[in-house]
């Protein structure tokens, strides 16, 4: 590899590349301190959760009927919310990570919609309508354990270490590797 200087644009001598070099590997600790490998994941996922799926859902949000011209199904919003589990007595309780691990559950968060349709000629809007869940990854924004410090993380039983960035799903800890291929 060579190395040029920049303001004279001439090629550096052995001696300076080796140590331009090594003064560069000095600041990839301090990278990986404030940034982190997984930063990009959560950012991304986070992405995904507060403003795509609203793109999705605005991209298909009125399914009508061949049958009934009068007949049609429209989503008004869509919300992804954050990770809870019902016991079936009471009101839905926040669920950690590490209770998603002990007890073999999936973390995710429920996705409710407001829609709108027609019955029998009326118009008729339901707000809340729950549809389903997403996984969430660890630390992402809809994550329990995002911009938690390491007093808060070691009060729910997670690592203050914990990049995060992976999913539970059955109590087992899973990564999507992230793929490049070049194109033909």
């Amino acid at each position: 590899m060579t190395i040029y200087d920049q303001k004279t644009n001439s090629k550096l001598n052995e001696k300076s590349q080796t140590n331009f070099l090594e003064e560069k590997w000095k600041l990839v600790p301090e990278f990986l301190k404030t940034k982190g490998l997984m930063k990009e994941h959560t950012i991304s996922y986070s992405f995904l959760l507060d403003h795509e799926i609203k793109n999705i859902v605005r991209a298909n949000y009125l399914i009508t009927s061949d049958v009934d011209a009068n007949w049609y199904f429209k989503f008004l919003d869509v919300r992804v919310g954050f990770p809870v589990i019902s016991d079936g007595f009471a009101k839905d309780k926040t669920i950690t990570p590490f209770e998603c691990r002990l007890r073999d559950l999936t973390y995710s968060a429920p996705i409710h919609v407001d829609i709108e349709y027609i019955r029998n000629n009326s118009l008729i809007e339901r707000k809340n309508i729950f549809i389903g869940k997403i996984p969430i990854m660890l630390k992402c924004s809809h994550c329990v354990l995002y911009q938690k410090n390491d007093h808060e993380l070691k009060n729910v039983t997670e690592c203050p270490l914990d990049p995060g960035g992976y999913f539970i799903v059955k109590g087992v800890e899973r990564v999507l590797l992230v793929q490049e291929q070049m194109m033909n």
